[in-house]
């Protein structure tokens, strides 16, 4: 492996780490013996019916937000790039430079990313008449 492709099997790993370890996996059971009755199924059933009962601006919402979050992963990412090149550079100024536009426009692009985040929030609650 050459020494500038660093960045992507890495950005790969962290991105399907990420993905994979963001999920909430539900490991409870319920004992059917502990549910009496004709409507025990109806008992057991309860609950699986919660995307029917969102609405749609928090369906959007959530989504919005999950892919807000992926693009801040990715902008920290970047920043932490940007760093390692430039602890890396040995005093090249060509890399140091490089690296320096590249954290500056990483940075740049993080506050950007949490600027639309707010507004995304701003816009939420302004819709659902919270505020």
């Amino acid at each position: 492996m050459k020494k500038g492709n660093f960045f992507c099997p890495s950005f790969i790993f962290l991105f399907l780490l990420f993905l994979f370890l963001s999920f909430q996996f539900s490991l409870a059971q319920v004992d059917p013996q502990v549910l009496e009755g004709e409507n025990y199924l109806d008992e057991l059933g309860q609950g699986t019916d919660v995307l029917e009962k969102r609405d749609l601006i928090l369906l959007i919402f959530s989504i919005v937000r999950y892919l807000l979050g992926l693009i801040g992963v990715a902008a920290v990412i970047v920043i932490i790039s940007a760093g390692y090149s430039w602890m890396t550079a040995a005093g090249n100024e060509e890399k140091v430079k490089k690296a320096k536009a590249v954290l500056q426009n990483g940075i740049i692009g993080l506050v950007v990313i949490m600027i639309a985040y707010a507004l995304t929030i701003f816009v939420f609650k302004l819709i659902r008449g919270e505020l």
